[in-house]
């Protein structure tokens, strides 16, 4: 990496900005539909003109915003930053803001070795919209994975499964989508409950065999008494320090009946890994949750064994890998 490639890196930050403040001031609103001129664009968000004319211009030559005469608007490229649900950005633009604030601050938790935010069940009681708005730019990502993660756990003939950590549904959502005739069960934790059953409303769950209930994924069977055909783990384990995430894959294991199927869906590392987005979730998970971070793929096949089960199969989902295994029969 020469030095303008890492002097890239280090103002990588300006064009993320730029969208953020896009978003706070009301101008992504305002550029959605028709747009208009800057003169109308900054009397429809009350931002100055000066302001606006250079932020749309920096959108414009970002390929976000397209002119049309003397108008702007969002272009194709630019049109989900307006949009919600898994095809949408609007969401994921106020989560990754919150992070964009608790990354100046990385130094302190390089530190102290503390995550900058309170655990998310806390949240959930404490700052409960936050919480949820949270919760359901997460799902917005959950709904972009589904469509590949459905298939590749192949639950054919399963009639139950228990999502451990659902958060917002979209993983039950999708394989209840896939199989109406699928019982699918929400665990989360008492708090988040209420946050998860609304957002299954919003996104239309009503006539589904899905239900949430309160239990703990580090304890033995999930704090239920119950038996399941498969349970999924899916971003959890990322959000746990060693000892919490291997008894996850415990709890998990441990609610299935005989040839049951456990999947665990995660960002996972490998030995002699380089690839930065890896490198720099686990930072995030640093920053984000106390004792969180990015798992071996070597550590989850000994948790595996661990939990009575096989040789996982592995399937690459990207950025993300889905480990599918069946419990003796």
């Amino acid at each position: 990496m020469g030095w303008g490639e890492l002097y890239g890196t280090l103002t990588g930050y300006q064009g993320a900005a730029a969208i953020m403040a896009a978003d706070r001031s009301g101008l992504i609103a305002a550029l959605a539909g028709d747009g208009g001129s800057l003169d109308e664009l900054a009397a429809r968000t009350g931002a100055s003109a000066r302001g606006v004319d250079a932020l749309v211009r920096a959108l414009v030559a970002m390929g976000i915003v397209e002119s049309i005469g003397s108008a702007y608007r969002l272009g194709p490229t630019g049109a989900p930053l307006a949009a919600t649900g898994p095809d949408g950005l609007d969401r994921l633009i106020r989560k990754e803001a919150v992070f964009y604030a608790l990354w100046a601050r990385l130094d302190g938790a390089v530190r102290t070795g503390d995550a900058l935010l309170a655990p998310f069940a806390e949240r959930a009681r404490t700052e409960p919209a936050a919480a949820e708005a949270f919760l359901l730019a997460l799902n917005d990502l959950a709904g972009r994975v589904a469509p590949d993660l459905v298939p590749a756990a192949r639950l054919e003939g399963a009639r139950s499964l228990v999502d451990v950590g659902g958060g917002g549904g979209a993983y039950a959502l999708a394989f209840s989508g896939a199989d109406p005739g699928l019982d699918v069960t929400i665990v989360e934790q008492p708090s988040v409950v209420p946050l998860t059953e609304r957002a299954l409303a919003a996104a239309g769950a009503a006539g589904t065999r899905i239900r949430v209930v309160a239990g703990d994924a580090t304890r033995r069977g999930l704090g239920l008494d119950e038996r399941f055909d498969a349970a999924l783990v899916s971003h959890l384990l990322h959000d746990m320090d060693p000892e919490a995430a291997r008894a996850a894959v415990r709890g998990a294991a441990s609610v299935l009946g005989p040839g049951g199927v456990l999947l665990v869906h995660d960002v996972f590392r490998e030995q002699g890994d380089t690839d930065p987005v890896v490198a720099l979730f686990d930072v995030m998970m640093l920053v984000e949750n106390q004792g969180g971070r990015t798992h071996s793929l070597a550590d989850l096949r000994g948790w595996l064994v661990e939990a009575g089960m096989g040789e996982p199969e592995v399937h690459s989902l990207g950025f993300t890998t889905l480990l599918r295994v069946e419990a003796a029969g």
